[in-house]
């Protein structure tokens, strides 16, 4: 497996959420296996302390296991508090990056999340794979 060292970040001011949203890709066996919300991803970007569960001043964490992709596929996230679109974000993979590996989205906000149902919309190639839900208590 390879070690990947990409890491895209992307500050996002949101006039309504003020959200910053970052993504990194990281290194890890067919698609897209697993999306796992989680409250921190390791340095590989797997999840840390898998959790559903937030608190209003947290960072949102997805990680995303996917295997077998090749050069110039991408993984998308759209993040949603109910039914509402709070940000949303394409990945593409180069040759660094394409294989077998974990690809990780954090959602932070400059002031507190409102109590709530919210969700991780997961693509590849534009196309929907995997919902990951949580809350905020």
């Amino acid at each position: 497996m390879r070690r990947l060292a990409l890491l895209v970040v992307l500050l996002v001011a949101s006039s309504i959420l003020a959200c910053d949203f970052s993504a990194s890709v990281g290194d890890v066996g067919e698609g897209l296996k697993t999306a796992v919300v989680c409250a921190s991803l390791a340095d590989d970007y797997a999840p840390v302390g898998p959790t559903d569960i937030f608190a209003p001043e947290d960072d949102f964490n997805v990680s995303v296991e996917y295997s077998d992709l090749e050069e110039g596929q991408s993984i998308g996230v759209k993040w949603f508090q109910e039914d509402d679109l709070l940000y949303e974000l394409n990945i593409d993979l180069d040759a660094s990056t394409a294989g077998d590996g974990y690809v990780g989205f954090t959602l932070t906000n400059n002031a507190l999340w409102s109590t709530g149902n919210y969700h991780a919309d997961i693509y590849l190639d534009g196309e929907f794979d995997h919902t990951a839900e949580f809350r905020v208590e």
